[in-house]
């Protein structure tokens, strides 16, 4: 009964304010309008304002996947050097290059290899530098020796290559060849 009662007081004062009819729909129209429009209008800003959310996370989401691949890349990378390092244990540069020119069969044609020296790096690898000269190569040769190079179970760099075709054959090379090997510095046991 209580809810008749309010809704009798609320028409009697409408029809106060509003005298006529016509006054009264215009004025139920407005009211109407005006209600529509407070609950309308806050919720058309708030979704805009969730697409332009949406919009920043899906950009921050292509951002964040492209990292994640980028990183992906380089830890195989990293893995791959780390692996090389663990694998095998060298006596030095002359014997590494020495049994990659014996395994591509190109023995007879390295003259010198030559011991430049070596040093530490940042207390965790030892670069050890040396020039090997070979005589005579094809390109051909040489290409497999980079690829080989590249391959190897050491971590090997080329640091310089120097080519000059030769005065008896112009398809054949004389190549000077600087390259280093770096190995982990080894620890010296505590005393």
């Amino acid at each position: 009964m209580k809810t008749n009662r309010v809704v009798k007081i609320m028409w009697d004062g409408i029809e106060r304010y509003f005298p006529t009819a016509i006054a009264r729909r215009t004025g139920l129209l407005l009211l109407i309008g005006s209600i529509l429009a407070l609950l309308i209008i806050p919720e058309m800003f708030f979704a805009r304002a969730v697409q332009d959310q949406a919009v920043k996370l899906e950009e921050r989401l292509t951002e964040l996947t492209a990292l994640g691949k980028e990183y992906a890349s380089i830890k195989e990378r990293v893995d791959a050097i780390e692996k090389k390092s663990s694998l095998t244990r060298v006596s030095g540069i002359t014997a590494s290059l020495d049994s990659i020119i014996t395994a591509l069969g190109m023995k007879s044609k390295m003259k010198t290899v030559k011991s430049i020296g070596s040093r530490d790096l940042k207390e965790t690898l030892t670069e050890e530098k040396a020039e090997i000269l070979l005589e005579g190569i094809t390109m051909n040769e040489m290409i497999n020796l980079f690829a080989e190079i590249e391959t190897a179970p050491v971590m090997l760099s080329v640091k310089k290559a120097h080519m000059r075709k030769t005065f008896e054959s112009p398809e054949l090379l004389n190549v000077s060849i600087t390259m280093a090997l770096y190995t982990p510095v080894r620890k010296k046991p505590d005393a």
